[in-house]
């Protein structure tokens, strides 16, 4: 009887253990996927917050529009190490490990797991049919942000000797429609979001300009001076001409360039390397669900992701995204676009 007695109390003892360590591997961790309003693509956030909420069981995203990356980069700096994801550019991630203020405080203690569609910086103006150098005279709105974008900007004009002819002023996107309409302004510097070959404004450019959508044309600025203007941000961002858009008159400006910057998903650079890799691996096997969420995510693929995190040195990426993507076969890959990347367009100095 006292051997029975023993033996129950062993088998409760080890269901106990194991219902306990159970529960422990299987506890839900609550993460907030920070979308961004500034230029970000909301449906991208969207779609990885619900791909990772439904194919990885012990984590629940929940996605949350916030003002835009330089504020996600901040609050990934002070929140928990396994509570946050978010969305942001790859300038806007880059300018952080390069010490341009305000994201220097983010850096070192972000990483990415992924990059989505490519995108790039246009000047959009009201100026039918402008040039850079027909603005003289005119206002151009840039972000109110000591950023890579205003850097950009004043090298674009500093090239074309326009220094001080073309008045940079510094609006948040919600005035720049009030301002286009009343010539207080006649252009400004926004993110387009596409595919190559296919730009689509972003949904918060598309909130402000679409009451003026008929009256704005790109403002051409010749192909090697963008390429120069990023040359000298020493960023090494990628350069390509504008094709049509989808917002805007449908011209082709073959002489006309424009910075390549991507959507991207970082993490806390401490986030747990386990949730870092299940997050990578959810999103890079169900990329056919982006399509679902936005037309020009049948684009987005394993192999699209890959090379599109060409801009990132190797030490910019998770290692819990690293070890997937060596597992999958796609971290050559990355290697071969990041060498192409870096012979384009140069290493970060």
């Amino acid at each position: 009887m006292k051997k029975l007695i023993i033996f129950v109390i062993f088998i409760y003892l080890v269901l106990l253990f194991s219902g306990f360590s159970y529960a422990q591997s299987t506890q839900q961790i609550d993460i907030a996927y920070l979308a961004g309003s500034w230029g970000e693509n909301l449906a991208y956030s969207l779609a990885g917050s619900e791909i990772v909420t439904k194919y990885v069981p012990e984590i629940r995203s929940s996605l949350v529009k916030s003002a835009g990356s330089e504020m996600n980069t901040q609050m990934a700096a002070t929140m928990a190490k396994n509570s946050i994801m978010y969305h942001t550019t790859s300038m806007d991630f880059v300018a952080s490990y390069l010490g341009v203020s305000p994201w220097e405080e983010a850096y070192p203690n972000q990483r990415l797991l992924t990059s989505y569609t490519p995108g790039a910086l246009s000047f959009i103006g009201s100026v039918p049919g402008a040039e850079m150098k027909d603005m003289v005279g005119h206002s151009i709105s840039v972000l109110p942000l000591p950023s890579l974008q205003l850097a950009f900007a004043n090298n674009v004009l500093e090239l074309l000797n326009l220094t001080g002819k073309v008045k940079v002023v510094q609006l948040d996107f919600g005035a720049n429609e009030d301002a286009l309409r009343d010539g207080t302004t006649s252009g400004l510097l926004c993110s387009v979001y596409g595919p190559p070959g296919y730009e689509t404004l972003s949904p918060a450019m598309q909130e402000v300009l679409y009451a003026l959508k008929n009256k704005l044309s790109w403002i051409r600025v010749p192909k090697e001076v963008v390429a120069e203007a990023s040359k000298k941000l020493k960023a090494g961002f990628g350069v390509r001409e504008i094709e049509s858009g989808d917002m805007l008159p449908a011209e082709t400006r073959t002489n006309f360039g424009q910075t390549l910057t991507f959507s991207a998903l970082a993490v806390r650079g401490d986030m747990d390397e386990n949730i870092a890799y299940n997050i990578t691996k959810a999103i890079l096997e169900h990329t056919d669900e982006f399509a679902d969420y936005d037309p020009n995510g049948k684009f987005v693929n394993p192999k699209s992701i890959a090379e599109s995190l060409a801009y990132a040195t190797p030490d910019m990426i998770h290692p819990g995204a690293v070890k997937y993507y060596k597992e999958a076969g796609l971290w050559d890959i990355y290697l071969e676009a990041r060498k192409k990347f870096i012979s384009d367009v140069g290493e970060y100095e």
